[in-house]
């Protein structure tokens, strides 16, 4: 198709403009044959859709189409005005934008460890003693008080607690009831000669009332010195007159052992005993003093003699309640750097209490050597 349209322009005008505006190259135009006449300058801008002029009589190709600014005058173009421009906000897109893997902040730093645990020498003692089958502390739970436990003979967490221990129980049953605190309440004292049986144990003078452990002499000596004073001997109901609260079943309906122990252990353990309003455990016997690798299983102490064999005494009892509070509480390391009668505030754990469950269900060595005969039980007496 020849290009047969003739725009009449002013061309230097034309030039200047589209150098100053578009930043484009001034275009050449032809100039019109002489027979033509010569148009009026206007301000109409034209742009020929080529880089280089040709002949009039040429074909022309169309070139991309270029926005032209209106030059002010009665014959310039109108152009539609430009689209509105927006705010950020409302340009944004509804979903969120795309991230680069390397714009994602840093994965959090892992917590530190925490210290070491620097346990007290006999802290440690405690640990491997509970936990080697080997050794007394694993067959002292004979449901026979200061009974031997071997095969055969049912432990005293598959007996029942009251009715003389003739019921049977399950072993969970017995470790639940102890981490619900179910018997914190009982009479503690039960079957004490000249109290009333089944009132809900005694009421102290005090306000406060503290557990008190001990080998059997220095209980009896720390209860005479903080009562008032009495006339005659000693008998447990003098700790009753010293706002003490202490272990002290004397047979009866609720016979004597090491589950009967624990659960008044772990009642203090927890501050649930009666009257225990501060929480406290306080030791006629520093827990530091003690040397149970050395002591242990020598029939020091009290234990019955109405049998022929025992499997322990009553000394081994305060070893192994040391132990047991160790193991029971979380800060049972700082038991070992207390003195006589200073108070003790146990953090009890319950998982732990389940970890001594689980170590005690375990099966002990057969056949353990007997420990106390009626020999040892003469010579305690006559020590005493």
């Amino acid at each position: 198709m020849v290009l047969g349209l003739w725009l009449v322009f002013d061309h230097e005008h034309a030039n200047e403009i589209l150098r100053s505006q578009l930043g484009l190259l001034p275009i050449l135009t032809p100039t019109p044959p002489s027979s033509a006449p010569m148009a009026p300058p206007t301000s109409v801008l034209a742009h020929w859709l080529s880089r280089t002029v040709p002949p009039p009589s040429l074909h022309v190709a169309a070139a991309p189409k270029i926005l032209l600014k209106p030059v002010p005058g009665p014959s310039a173009f109108h152009l539609p005005p430009p689209p509105p421009i927006t705010s950020t906000r409302e340009r944004q897109s509804p979903l969120p934008p795309l991230q680069s893997p390397l714009s994602q902040p840093p994965p959090p730093s892992p917590p530190p460890l925490p210290p070491p645990v620097h346990r007290h020498p006999m802290g440690q003692t405690c640990d491997r003693l509970l936990r080697d089958p080997t050794k007394l502390f694993r067959r002292m739970w004979s449901a026979d008080g200061w009974g031997v436990m071997e095969a055969g003979t049912p432990a005293c967490w598959e007996v029942s607690r009251g009715n003389w221990g003739n019921d049977k129980v399950a072993a969970a049953t017995f470790f639940q009831e102890i981490a619900s605190a179910k018997y914190c309440g009982m009479d503690w004292f039960y079957g004490l000669a000249g109290r009333p049986v089944g009132d809900g144990g005694p009421d102290f003078a005090g306000e406060d009332a503290p557990a008190l452990i001990g080998f059997d002499d220095s209980i009896a000596r720390y209860c005479m010195n903080h009562a008032p004073p009495f006339d005659g001997d000693y008998n447990q109901g003098v700790c009753i007159d010293a706002s003490l609260n202490i272990l002290a079943l004397n047979g009866g309906y609720f016979p004597y052992n090491l589950c009967r122990n624990l659960e008044w252990q772990a009642c203090a353990a927890m501050g649930k005993l009666k009257q225990q309003a501060s929480g406290e455990i306080r030791f006629a016997d520093a827990p530091s003093s003690l040397d149970p690798e050395e002591l242990l299983g020598e029939c020091d102490g009290y234990f019955p003699n109405d049998r022929n064999m025992h499997g322990y005494a009553n000394d081994d009892i305060f070893y192994l309640e040391i132990c047991l509070l160790n193991q029971l509480c979380l800060n049972g390391d700082s038991l070992f750097s207390l003195e006589a009668g200073e108070p003790f505030h146990c953090n009890f754990s319950v998982p732990r209490l389940w970890e001594l469950a689980g170590l005690l269900q375990e099966q002990p060595e057969d056949e353990p050597p007997i420990q106390c005969g009626p020999d040892d039980h003469e010579q305690v007496e006559d020590e005493r």
